[in-house]
């Protein structure tokens, strides 16, 4: 009982969170759809070179006998058997979309998509392609948005919503700029978003932007401003779950400031602008934490702390974290006012050595002048055969 009632309040949150995005960009998916039909569904003749020829036209003669209330089991029978026999194009065709339609009535969503989409992949000149493709972008819809009654398993289902999207991305490939191709690629991304591939979501939305931007269609626009809002959620989102990605941010906040200024009447604005006020405060706190940084005193330089509180006063005033940077250069401010000059050192004495007159040890001692001998006369030994060398300065 408790899981039931928890299941019940669960889904009623979950259905205002879709009406909310429906809101927004005014495209809620419709309930129903009006079966594509050709407009020339008359058979042709069989080609004498198919062996299965005779086959073919016994069926196609069947399909043509029956009632509007006939056997709708056989005649889904009969029209599988032309489809895989026949090698005329248009008598495919014909098959392929009427199998298509009557999977699709039956709720076989899976199987009338793999009919529609042979049709349109190989015999897209022989059919309505445009009501064909509205046609898959409701079966696209029945796995991503499921009826109130339901219940949630076929929406938080990862291959439900998984198949969605290949829906969706084979309505794109078949037509890239048609009505259902923007459609779809806002609804892929929102599909991505669902299943936290964040990254993936962007790309759709910011393809679909870029590809119906200028689109003269007033839907289109409506839906174009609405993707910018979901970009904005996306990035924002693949920022906080890759450590807060500072690029992706700042991609979020250039989205939301384009779709402010060109959207000026549209319904998404009160969300984007609370979206903004929180990219921004993130953006200021950054700022601050690197204004603090700088005035540890491990790595004090206080230029570069004025430089970055600076910053979240010039571009964040509104902000939570502009009050701190207020107070921290007011206090920085205060203490550059209060700093004593240092007084100028004493000049250092001058060491420089004092030179002294020290004697020519190189040099011979002096003369003795009281000697009653010349200068220059060598001296005269008292025994003859004394021997004695001459003054240096007589070599």
């Amino acid at each position: 009982m408790k899981r039931c009632v928890l299941g019940a309040i669960f889904a009623g949150m979950l259905a205002v969170c879709l009406q909310a995005v429906w809101a927004a960009d005014g495209q809620q998916p419709e309930a129903s759809a009006t079966l594509p039909e050709l407009a020339d569904s008359n058979w042709e003749a069989e080609p004498q070179a198919n062996r299965n020829r005779a086959d073919v036209e016994e069926d196609i003669a069947e399909l043509t006998a029956m009632t509007e209330v006939g056997d709708e089991g056989r005649r889904l029978k009969l029209y599988k058997r032309i489809a895989k026999k026949s090698t005329n194009p248009r008598n495919r065709a014909i098959s392929l979309i009427a199998m298509g339609n009557m999977e699709f009535t039956d709720g076989e969503y899976l199987r009338a998509f793999k009919a529609y989409e042979e049709a349109v992949d190989k015999y897209a000149n022989l059919i309505p392609l445009d009501k064909v493709l509205a046609q898959e972008f409701h079966i696209a819809n029945r796995y991503f948005q499921q009826p109130p009654s339901s219940t949630l398993r076929n929406v938080l289902n990862e291959r439900s919503n998984m198949r969605a999207r290949e829906v969706y991305d084979h309505i794109i490939r078949s037509a890239p700029y048609s009505y259902w191709a923007a459609i779809s690629g806002f609804w892929a991304g929102i599909v991505q978003r669902w299943q936290k591939e964040h990254l993936s979501s962007a790309a759709y939305l910011r393809t679909m932007i870029n590809r119906f931007g200028d689109s003269a269609n007033a839907d289109i626009q409506r839906l174009v401003g609405s993707a910018m809002v979901e970009l904005a959620q996306s990035l924002k989102a693949g920022a906080e779950s890759s450590d807060g990605d500072m690029n992706l941010m700042a991609e979020a906040r250039s989205w939301l400031q384009r779709f402010l200024q060109e959207y000026p009447e549209h319904s998404a604005r009160e969300l984007a602008q609370e979206l903004l006020k929180e990219l921004n405060e993130v953006e200021a706190q950054r700022l601050l934490y690197l204004g603090n940084f700088y005035l540890r005193e491990a790595h004090r330089r206080e230029p570069a702390a004025q430089r970055y509180l600076q910053q979240v006063l010039d571009g964040y005033a509104e902000t939570a974290a502009a009050a701190d940077a207020r107070q921290l250069l007011a206090d920085l401010t205060a203490t550059e006012s209060t700093v004593v000059p240092e007084s100028t050192p004493e000049a250092m004495p001058d060491r420089t050595p004092v030179p002294v007159d020290k004697p020519n040890t190189l040099l011979p001692p002096a003369a003795d002048t009281s000697s009653s001998q010349s200068p220059g006369a060598p001296a005269t030994p008292v025994d003859e055969n004394e021997k004695w060398l001459l003054p240096i300065h007589d070599l």
